[in-house]
């Protein structure tokens, strides 16, 4: 099974535990009920293809020229593709809830689903929570297992979440990319700021979770000119000891 193209942190490989407060124990309870629900899915992977390269790609574009239909489409594709993965699932549920009529177009191809893919759909309208997609889910045939899982999970928004680990970095950028909300990548360089001050205490400490902000979005302001703005912009707004900070790990040549 293969993870969409865009720079997700996960595709760094990288992973982290952290503990705290009451919220990060709420995320942490979602990300758990999201890996083993996807975990169960599909417990190998699927060989690389270019469809699911240029699938990847039309993700990490689609907040440039959004629509409803497009935002069903690719969800249809994502499924039939294989490719239903946690990182692909959250993109669905931000996707579907800022073009709330996506659910009800999508939901014409979810009826002919089974199995695994009537699953991952069902979790998908679950976590987006919006009028149209709680109709949708309404609609279908589900067994009574599945039913009594889905009570269990409300509407997820990642923007109102801790960033705790390389699994909820990615799900600030799966927002971005299915909203095109630049909070998402404020709110990523705003967690290396918060990052970096905890780690200058500890000098011996190697934070992943950092490592892994700081590399998904220098690679994705290579990537992408609207992020590479956003973050430049965002640097200037800082005090002057976080901007040179950030202006190291972000913006500052890196050694080969």
């Amino acid at each position: 099974m293969t993870e969409p193209d865009f720079q997700t942190t996960s595709s760094a490989g990288s992973r982290s535990s952290e503990t705290s407060t009451l919220k990060e124990t709420t995320m942490k309870k979602i990300l758990v009920s999201m890996t083993a629900l996807l975990l169960s899915l599909h417990a190998a992977a699927a060989p690389k293809s270019d469809s699911a390269d240029k699938l990847g790609k039309d993700i990490a574009v689609f907040y440039k020229n959004p629509s409803a239909e497009r935002a069903a489409s690719l969800m249809d594709q994502l499924v039939k593709a294989d490719l239903m993965r946690e990182t692909t699932l959250a993109w669905g549920t931000q996707a579907l809830q800022k073009y709330p009529q996506g659910s009800t177009i999508w939901c014409d191809n979810i009826r002919t689903y089974q199995g695994d893919a009537l699953t991952f759909a069902a979790y998908t309208l679950t976590l987006t929570g919006t009028n149209q997609a709680k109709t949708c889910l309404n609609s279908l045939t589900l067994d009574t297992e599945l039913k009594n899982n889905l009570k269990k999970n409300k509407s997820f928004h990642p923007l109102q979440e801790p960033i705790i680990s390389p699994a909820s970095l990615d799900f600030h950028w799966v927002t971005y990319f299915a909203t095109g909300n630049p909070k998402a990548v404020e709110r990523i360089v705003d967690y290396i700021i918060k990052a970096q001050t905890a780690a200058a205490q500890r000098p011996n400490h190697v934070d992943l979770t950092l490592a892994s902000a700081i590399w998904s979005t220098r690679s994705n302001m290579e990537q992408d000119t609207a992020i590479d703005s956003i973050v430049r912009q965002y640097i200037q707004k800082q005090p002057e000891a976080n901007k040179k900070r950030l202006e190291q790990a972000l913006l500052a040549p890196q050694e080969d």
